[in-house]
């Protein structure tokens, strides 16, 4: 009898997670930029689209890894006062969240290598 592989809830939730993250990237990198509107506003309909086929487990995670991205890009509220200010801002979220998302895929070779054993 073959057994079949199948993703448990960790491998795929951090999957979707990283989707999520690398979306966020997009938009952030975008605004950084100053890409068109209509770009923009394409990233954000998949965000929107990726969180609501989301487990609201994932979604949560995400929501806190974007919390703690923005309370330690050195502008606590996300206020900024120019366009200089807001895109240091921007540029320390980028920093963190791509950051988090390099974590996320070493827990991805970790599970991988575990499973293999």
């Amino acid at each position: 009898m073959q057994l079949k592989w199948r993703a448990d809830f960790g491998e795929t939730g951090l999957q979707q997670i990283l989707n999520l993250l690398n979306i966020e990237l997009l938009i952030i990198k975008s605004l950084i930029k100053d890409d068109n509107k209509a770009m923009l506003q394409e990233a954000v309909e998949d965000l929107n689209q990726v969180m609501r086929v989301s487990s609201p487990s994932v979604i949560r995670v995400y929501d806190m890894i974007l919390d703690v991205a923005t309370q330690d890009a050195n502008v606590g509220s996300g206020l900024y006062h120019d366009k200089r200010d807001k895109k240091l801002f921007l540029w320390q979220v980028k920093d963190k969240l791509e950051q988090y998302a390099a974590k996320i895929k070493d827990m991805q070779y970790e599970i991988s290598v575990a499973r293999a054993w």
